[in-house]
């Protein structure tokens, strides 16, 4: 089959998909679904993709000849590294995979192996699976396991673990699956329906499975309730799971943008319709919308819902709807929040879900249901989750639980707080790294969980390419893969003065983009923002900027969609020549692995490392690095990122031109006038407007009109702002103290100059004193003032003469890279409702 895997690593692998904790949750297993669909799964993980047939062949013939394995079935010899592939042999061997229509086990593993006798003395087995038990719980914490637990192996004394460990067994579990086609079962997740209908049937099954299923029955009616790791309940999803796959809760998202907008995404990420939606749902959804019946939502991530799926549990996790208006009442509707959803004709979405029917009880504490935990709200990662300050950790419970308390090394750094009838928060007072034990306690049955704690992604995911349909907006190009010699410029060895430590929610975010590095609506990055302790007093559009000014995150534009997207960028290195030395300064995503693994590199390349503060405390610090060019470049390879040498100049950036003149009225639409703090502008009839246009899909734009002249439209308010700054004569900047501060609330830098400043002085521009400021020094404050025609009289303009043979006709201006692109109306309208030309 042209691939050799040996028995070790088939031990490997079949370890990291079985016991593997992806989840950080402790789950015990109980039951093996063994087969060639967990072999083929488990090679998948070790980068062989093989059908399940030809799975299930390497790994037989993986095994030694028939006298080895009398040996290890016997005791004589150990199998040593192998033991986790020679035991899932043995669950095979009781399953429906090994091919074999004989009752006998140790015929079934004959033919099988097609041996050509059997093994009768299985003696070392029961010896065996209790080595691999210990094994598990002795994992070390960074390579967490979920525990094994052994079951009772009855009157089988040496194969009675591997028979029992895959229940139900392979005639049992045809059974269900026949029985289950025929119907009946209202909802195979709660424990009453399956009794109920389970019982009158029970008596066609194997004694093991009748004596599995009397036992989980006898501990329900005695009142017990933490029975989901109940080797019954186990076996039973495990079937239930393989013979209806559950209904693809995310048939669809509904996406919000950061104008309260709401749209539906079907799941290639592009803009859908609520008829092609209902047409490629699953037959639960599909009834639902056909019948205007409420769509339950859940929140997957900022600013994204999907359908919850059916069952009895939807309605408990359900925080937002989607529902048909005209099945509502209108006293109803008028108690709803609700907000148009484009593409969905006669529907909203709403967040008031408690009024919405099917939810009534959805925070009631039920008895009929077993004990059980989940966590969520913050991203999985290493087989944990993120545990930064500012973000709490949600404990979910089903069941009658009374308490839930927290054990274990790290449990005094973690706040466990109740928050509603069914919900915990677990807050860490620092960033956590390690274990604890969550015990959740009940009048009938107490289980624990291990919940599992990362303060950093180990290896962030960052820098993937982009969907067609997203654009890079107002992309920074000011670095030059040019040869060091030729940037003549010597930036100051600036010290900065400042002395704000970073908020740590700051700090906190940063962590959490590494460890969901995908693209994110803006919506739900400014609400992630919103959250943060004490952001509030440095405003959420601020922070944005500090963290775009930064190189954390690039803006983005959707195409077919009017609102934006962000995604975290991929670390970058940048040298910039100082008077005496070099300096390597790292752009983008610098979580503490990374931020720790450049200090280990440093430390043996005899480099300084420096981390810079900013201009204030919600300003991203700067990591740099000093030393010898070629010791720089080193590092940078060592660590695997890109090296690019900064521009000497802002020669190669373009200020923003005039705004073309809408002449077809293809933007107008409603507008919206923005009051403004600073009244200077309106003073001198200057206005500033935001138009929604009459395209739906289209993004809005910004419109500066003066009381004489044409209007001009910006795709971005501060380069809006910009322009009517010039308009008015007022001075968008001022610098004094070494300090480039804004003159007019919401007035930033262009982008591309903002990220070079802050790479060329070494200090990060972010919120200060109540507005936002830029450091400068005396290198390259004449740059900046000569870019900005500070020096002029008619300081405050920012445009610049436009180029010969340049057409006055209709069009939009938005910064490109490193400059201001120029396109007609009509085909930047085009762009951007995602039509081709």
């Amino acid at each position: 089959m042209g691939v050799d895997i040996t028995l070790s690593r088939w031990s490997d692998a079949l370890v990291e998909e079985i016991f593997r904790d992806r989840e950080g949750e402790g789950r015990p297993v109980s039951t093996i679904d063994a087969g060639g669909a967990l072999l083929a799964r488990a090679l998948a993980r070790a980068g062989v993709d093989v059908a399940e047939d030809a799975a299930l062949a390497m790994f037989t013939s993986a095994f030694p000849a028939r006298p080895q394995m009398v040996r290890w079935f016997s005791g004589v010899d150990s199998p040593g590294a192998s033991l986790p592939a020679f035991l899932i042999l043995c669950c095979i061997a009781a399953s429906e995979a090994a091919g074999s229509e004989a009752n006998d086990y140790r015929e079934r593993l004959r033919e099988m192996m097609g041996w050509d006798a059997i093994i009768m003395d299985c003696a070392a087995l029961p010896t065996l699976w209790r080595r691999l038990e210990s094994s598990c719980a002795a994992a070390p914490p960074d390579r967490r396991l979920r525990p094994l637990v052994l079951p009772d192996p009855r009157h089988r004394t040496q194969i009675g673990h591997a028979i029992e460990l895959t229940f139900p067994s392979r005639q049992d579990g045809r059974r269900l699956k026949r029985d289950l086609e025929q119907g009946g079962l209202a909802d195979p997740n709660h424990p009453v329906a399956v009794m109920r209908w389970l019982g009158g049937r029970v008596d066609r099954y194997s004694p093991t499975f009748r004596e599995t299923f009397t036992d989980f029955q006898i501990a329900w009616r005695s009142g017990a309730r933490a029975l989901t790791d109940h080797r019954f309940w186990s076996g039973w999803r495990m079937v239930v799971e393989t013979w209806r796959p559950t209904d693809v809760p995310e048939a669809f998202r509904v996406v919000s943008d950061e104008w309260g907008k709401y749209q539906l995404i079907a799941m290639d990420g592009e803009p859908t319709t609520l008829s092609r939606v209902e047409a490629a749902s699953p037959p639960g959804l599909r009834h639902l919308l056909t019948n205007g019946s409420p769509v339950l939502l859940r929140e997957i991530d900022w600013g994204q819902w999907t359908w919850v799926g059916r069952g009895r549990s939807a309605g408990r996790e359900a925080q937002a709807a989607l529902i048909r208006e005209k099945t509502h009442s209108a006293s109803l509707l008028a108690q709803l929040d609700r907000a148009v959803v484009s593409e969905a004709p006669g529907w909203a979405f709403t967040t008031a879900v408690d009024l919405v029917a099917g939810t009534a009880v959805r925070d009631a504490v039920s008895d009929d249901d077993l004990i059980d935990v989940r966590f969520a709200g913050v991203p999985r990662i290493d087989g944990g989750r993120l545990s930064r300050p500012s973000f709490p950790i949600r404990l979910l419970t089903t069941g009658p639980v009374e308490s839930v308390t927290l054990s274990g090394a790290v449990a005094e750094q973690l706040e466990l707080q109740r928050s509603g009838p069914r919900e915990w928060l677990i807050t860490p007072t620092v960033p956590v790294e390690g274990h604890a034990q969550v015990s959740v306690k009940a009048t009938c049955g107490d289980i624990v969980r291990s919940l599992s704690l990362r303060r950093s992604a180990l290896a962030p995911v960052l820098g993937k390419e982009l969907p067609d349909r997203f654009l890079i907006d107002e992309e920074a190009s000011g670095f030059a893969p040019t040869r060091a010699e030729a940037v003549a410029t010597r930036f100051e060895d600036h010290e900065s003065a400042a002395t704000a430590c970073p908020q740590q929610g700051l700090l906190d975010l940063v962590e959490y983009l590494a460890a969901r590095p995908w693209v994110m609506p803006l919506s739900g990055l400014l609400e992630l923002v919103d959250t943060l302790p004490k952001a509030d007093a440095a405003g959420k559009w601020s922070i944005l900027r500090a963290l775009l000014e930064a190189g954390v995150i690039e803006p983005l534009r959707v195409r077919g969609w009017r609102g934006g997207a962000a995604i975290a960028r991929s670390a970058r290195a940048v040298l910039v020549p100082q008077q005496d030395v070099c300096r390597l300064r790292l752009d983008g995503v610098i979580n503490e692995v990374l931020a720790s693994r450049v200090q280990g590199i440093a430390d043996r390349l005899g480099l300084g490392v420096s981390i810079g503060p900013g201009v204030g405390d919600w300003s991203l610090p700067l990591l740099s690095v000093e030393g010898d060019r070629e010791a720089l470049l080193a590092l940078a390879a060592e660590v695997g990122v890109t090296c690019e040498y900064i521009s000497p100049d802002l020669a190669g950036h373009v200020r923003p031109r005039d705004a073309v003149p809408n002449a077809d009225g293809s933007t107008h639409g409603a507008r919206q006038l923005v009051r403004m703090a600073d009244t200077r502008l309106a003073d001198r009839g200057i206005q500033l407007s935001l138009c929604r246009r009459e395209a739906e899909d289209a993004p809005p734009v910004w419109l500066v009109q003066a009381s004489e002249g044409e209007p001009r439209y910006w795709t971005h308010r501060h380069l809006a702002l910009l322009d009517a700054c010039g308009l008015a004569g007022v001075a968008p900047f001022d610098i004094r103290d070494g300090l480039l501060t804004a003159n007019v609330p919401g007035v930033f830098l262009p982008l591309p100059v903002a990220r070079w400043l802050r790479l060329a002085t070494g200090v990060p521009p972010g919120p200060f004193d109540g507005g936002y400021a830029y450091k400068t020094t005396p290198c390259v404050e004449a740059m900046i003032r000569e870019f900005m025609g500070m020096d002029r009289p008619d300081s405050s303009r920012f445009q610049r003469p436009r180029p010969a043979g340049r057409g006055r006709g209709p069009g939009m201006a938005f910064a490109s890279g490193s400059s201001v692109e120029v396109l007609p109306i009509w085909r930047w309208a085009r762009v951007n409702r995602g039509a081709s030309r």
